[in-house]
């Protein structure tokens, strides 16, 4: 019994460490990307990016509303690598996922220094604290065993639908269980904080404008 349980759990593990690598490589590629592009653009076009952020909008706001909007901004990527984790396309999707995450998560940064120079800093950092922090490592947590999963399935697949141990098991829940609460507290945090550190920076900017 132990011998044959051996090749599924070296199987599980390397599809694991596998997936944290494919994951982490596109997501650095995409991140490299997403700066290269926003190098490219016109300042004009960067500014009109920015604009559509709506970095000002519901500054003092705190509502329901708002939290939710902002929760649902911190975990869409984790929903889509979890989702994609229950599917043989997985395989392919969730590293192309990742990248996705690297290229407009750096696409934005390098825009908002590159519109904003060095006074940009405190802006971004206020901006992306939370994301760096903790959404982050989450997604690359949920992409790595969602992968591993997919993997997964897709040998049951071509082994013609042989059943074999379960990839879905106490680990995987239990994973997603920790990361809802700090997806929950890192959108708690940019609902409360968030506003009132950017209109902090953007008072800055004006004092530096009229100065």
């Amino acid at each position: 019994m132990k011998k044959r349980g051996a090749p599924a759990v070296s199987g599980a593990v390397y599809g694991k460490y596998s997936g944290i690598a494919l994951c982490a490589s596109l997501f650095v590629c995409g991140c490299f990307m997403g700066a290269s592009a926003a190098g490219a653009l016109t300042h004009e076009s960067l500014v009109e990016y920015l604009s559509g952020l709506s970095l000002t909008d519901e500054i003092g706001a705190v509502s329901a509303a708002v939290y939710f909007s902002r929760l649902l901004s911190a975990c869409k990527y984790h929903i889509a690598a979890v989702f994609f984790g229950f599917c043989v396309v997985g395989v392919a999707c969730i590293p192309v996922l990742a990248a996705v995450r690297g290229f407009f998560l750096c696409f934005t940064v390098s825009a908002l220094t590159r519109i904003y120079g060095v006074d940009g800093v405190p802006l971004t950092l206020a901006m992306f604290a939370t994301c760096v922090t903790i959404t982050i490592p989450c997604f690359f947590v949920l992409s790595a065993q969602s992968f591993s999963s997919s993997l997964a399935l897709l040998r049951t697949v071509a082994r013609g639908g042989a059943r074999g141990q379960s990839p879905y098991g106490a680990r995987f829940f239990s994973r997603c269980a920790v990361c809802v609460p700090a997806l929950a507290a890192s959108a708690l945090i940019d609902t409360l904080l968030l506003p009132r550190v950017i209109r902090f920076v953007l008072a800055d900017f004006a004092k530096l404008a009229s100065g």
